[in-house]
């Protein structure tokens, strides 16, 4: 049971590949497309260059932790009230250079995936998986680059080529993995995105993917401190 997870959303992760490189030898603009995903809305230091949408997805831009990323808009809710928080949308995505999210729905989110600690060579940091309540399973993986690809009818993969990190059992309380930040000058400055997913065992039920989390990994000159989450 505990891979079960795991196993789920790598072979969503294969379909979904498969159906981007036939997307990609298609037309030039991409259509729109309706996507349910997990994730966090901040809002925009200013008018963006594509569009007059007022806030961005967390952890989407091409540098962890930028002020930029996809543009989300929406015609139908008010946004305002959900700026840093954790929300499950549903939207229609529409990918290309100029890449938006237009929101249809918000509700709680299913599954969450909150990071803590501070981005410093040799400094305790914290990933937890929730929310809490039951009885499952749950995964976490990594990657080195962002994306924001629809794999199920309610969830979104919002990192690039996952790696698989580590996988334990829910009893009824929100997971948590506790790493070392790594040391040595190579490391410095680099960008790691997280994502992880959940899942019931009792009875068995749907694969859900948390929101999106992200680091760029500091010099040496901040201080540690112990994860707060």
């Amino acid at each position: 049971m505990l891979h079960i997870a795991r196993y789920a959303i790598l072979v969503a992760i294969a379909a979904a590949t498969q159906l981007g490189t036939a997307a990609a030898q298609g037309p030039a603009q991409a259509a729109a497309q309706p996507a349910t995903f997990t994730g966090v809305i901040e809002s925009l230091p200013g008018p963006g260059p594509c569009n007059d949408a007022k806030y961005y997805l967390k952890c989407s831009g091409p540098l962890a932790g930028s002020q930029d990323g996809i543009h989300v808009r929406s015609l139908t809710v008010d946004l305002s009230p959900f700026v840093g928080q954790i929300i499950q949308y549903t939207s229609t995505y529409t990918p290309g250079p100029c890449a938006s999210l237009s929101v249809l729905t918000a509700q709680l989110p299913q599954a969450t995936l909150v990071k803590c600690g501070n981005a410093v060579p040799g400094c305790p940091m914290r990933l937890r998986v929730g929310p809490s309540g039951e009885i499952g399973q749950w995964s976490l993986y990594y990657s080195l680059a962002p994306a924001f690809l629809p794999i199920l009818p309610d969830a979104t993969l919002l990192i690039s080529n996952p790696q698989f990190l580590a996988a334990g059992l829910l009893f009824g309380d929100t997971a948590t993995f506790d790493f070392t930040v790594p040391s040595g000058p190579s490391v410095t400055g680099l960008s790691i995105w997280f994502q992880g997913t959940r899942q019931s065992i009792g009875p068995v039920g749907p694969l859900r993917l948390t929101n999106a989390e992200c680091l760029t990994i500091l010099g040496p000159s901040p201080p540690c401190f112990e994860p707060g989450c």
